[in-house]
């Protein structure tokens, strides 16, 4: 189950992510990186899996692109809401993403 971080999604609306951030990965205390990053990534985006994302855009160019942020938390604060989007251009959020794409 996902949640929209911003107006424009509905629940009825199907979207494609085409990457995550792990908003809860923070080790920036520690290391001074960025919240969000994986040293083995070349930035604070997990990947999804290219030509799978590819597939899905050429036989439903409808469906809108979207970035997750995925955590630990039900996000239902707007403030936080507005934050993730603000933040990381998140339009959806999650708790499962991340730990799928840590996976593949």
């Amino acid at each position: 189950m996902v949640g929209a971080l911003t107006e424009e999604l509905k629940v009825t609306n199907i979207c494609l992510v085409e990457k995550v951030i792990h908003y809860d990965m923070d080790t920036s205390a520690a290391d001074h990186c960025e919240v969000g990053r994986y040293l083995e990534y070349q930035d604070i985006y997990l990947p999804t899996t290219k030509k799978y994302v590819q597939l899905v855009k050429n036989h439903y160019p409808f469906i809108r692109p979207v970035i997750c942020a995925s955590g630990d938390k039900f996000i239902a604060d707007e403030t936080k809401k507005r934050a993730l989007n603000h933040d990381f251009k998140a339009d959806i959020c999650d708790m499962e993403g991340a730990a799928i794409g840590l996976d593949l």
